[in-house]
């Protein structure tokens, strides 16, 4: 009797396994036309597809209970809602929604009105259009979601307090976002409370923030491209994120960013192209961070530093053709910055090195009182490299106190280029013998001087 009940437990364990992690072989594909969806999702078993069919589904809200369910469309199946609330809300574990266009959701971000809502694990929502909405995909304890391959047009015709973002997530850990276009309204991508995830490969037009992480941490953020937008990717109240191999440009609009790093720590950021933005970077309150290979070329600022940043290293990057290398802001009465910038490129550097070791033998001074004028005034950069700069220089560090920010030791070749260069050995030998000509014809001419 003992050996038939283990045997019997052994057979229920089995098949509580196999209903768990294989999807059952009575599942059903079920079709559902237009004016049928609400029953159909309702009538919904654990395993079964719902394929919707080309046409407009017109609905109110509807809740999707079951688990281990997907929802596909046909191509040119629309759910359209009736612009209150949440359109379609996920409430079971392990659904998916796929090839389908949701749209007319309310518009109260503060209710969380949504395309999609999400309460439940492991949801996957890929190949879907969004437009219409106020939130597209909001995500609230909706832990291990996958959302990839997406497209997300926002309304910027709306004030903020009716727009939301293309993507947010509150309270989310481990999501995984992938290959999705956003293009309009707040946010493409919103964090909130959420530990771990990654998004990657995604790519964003004309929102307000690319990547916004909030209150989060042990994020990655990597290979994004954000343009025409106030800020690129922005990192604000949190630690352990990585953001790196981001493509941040044309972001031009007044107080844009191409990276925005606000009260965070322990934070990576390394390997991204920052280019031709109104700033570069934004720095304020970092602490125990680390900025390196980033490429930040053809800014109208590279940086805007303020002096409450901590045990936080800028170090070989490149700084190219940007009109302003640095600004620098006083949060504190004595303006004490401890940012230590170390063997960064600088283009406006020139660069002698005697000793050819790829260390340039002069420091840079960041700071320059120059810079900071051009920042006010950009057309002064007419009188760039003339006696005046240099006397105003001379003049500004005499009359003010001078903050001093210094790059001991610059780099003499890019770091983060691919382009090729000439060799080290050739390009030392050319300098000296330079160095040598000009130095014979001023002699020269000295003598036929001497001689009248």
């Amino acid at each position: 009797m003992k050996k038939y009940f283990t045997k019997l437990s052994c057979c229920v364990f089995a098949y509580a396994v196999l209903l768990l992690y294989v999807q059952p072989s009575w599942s059903r594909l079920v079709f559902t036309l237009p004016g049928t969806l609400a029953s159909s999702v309702n009538a919904l078993h654990v395993g079964d597809t719902l394929l919707l069919k080309n046409g407009v589904h017109q609905i109110k809200s509807i809740r999707v209970e079951t688990d281990s369910v997907a929802i596909l469309g046909e191509p040119g199946a629309i759910i359209r809602g009736d612009r209150t609330g949440q359109v379609l809300k996920i409430l079971g574990n392990h659904v998916s929604i796929g090839g389908i266009t949701v749209e007319g959701s309310g518009t109260n971000p503060v209710e969380s009105d949504a395309a999609i809502a999400v309460y439940a694990l492991n949801a996957r929502i890929f190949d879907c259009k969004f437009q219409d909405y106020c939130h597209g995909i909001y995500l609230e304890r909706a832990h291990f979601a996958t959302i990839t391959n997406n497209r997300f047009t926002g309304r910027n015709d709306r004030p903020e307090r009716e727009n939301g973002n293309a993507i947010h997530l509150y309270l989310t850990n481990g999501a995984t976002i992938t290959a999705n276009e956003f293009h309009g309204g707040l946010d493409g991508v919103y964090f909130d409370v959420c530990d771990g995830g990654k998004t990657v490969a995604n790519r964003a037009t004309t929102v307000r923030y690319g990547v916004h992480y909030m209150n989060s941490r042990n994020q990655v953020c990597a290979n994004n491209r954000v343009s025409e937008s106030f800020v690129g990717v922005a990192v604000m109240y949190a630690a352990s994120v990585v953001v790196s191999g981001n493509y941040l440009h044309d972001n031009l609009r007044a107080n844009a960013y191409g990276i925005l790093l606000q009260d965070i720590e322990s934070c990576t950021v390394s390997g991204n192209n920052v280019i031709a933005n109104e700033a570069g970077f934004l720095i304020e309150n970092v602490r125990a961070s680390v900025l390196s290979q980033n490429r930040v070329e053809r800014n109208r600022t590279a940086m805007e530093l303020f002096s409450n940043c901590s045990k936080t290293e800028v170090v070989q990057n490149d700084f190219i053709a940007n009109s302003v290398a640095l600004k620098t802001k006083t949060i504190t009465r004595e303006p004490r910055f401890t940012t230590k910038f170390f063997n960064n490129y600088w283009s406006t550097l020139n660069r002698v090195d005697f000793d050819d070791d790829g260390i340039v033998d002069l420091p840079m001074r960041i700071d320059e009182p120059f810079e900071q004028l051009l920042g006010e005034q950009p057309l002064l950069r007419l009188l760039q490299g003339t006696p005046a700069h240099y006397l105003w220089n001379t003049i500004g560090l005499l009359q003010t106190k001078a903050v001093h920010i210094i790059d001991p030791k610059p780099q003499r070749w890019e770091v983060t280029s691919l382009s090729l260069k000439m060799n080290r050995h050739d390009s030392h030998i050319f300098t000296t013998i330079l160095t040598l000509l000009i130095s014979a014809t001023l002699l020269l001419c000295l003598m036929k001087h001497s001689r009248r």
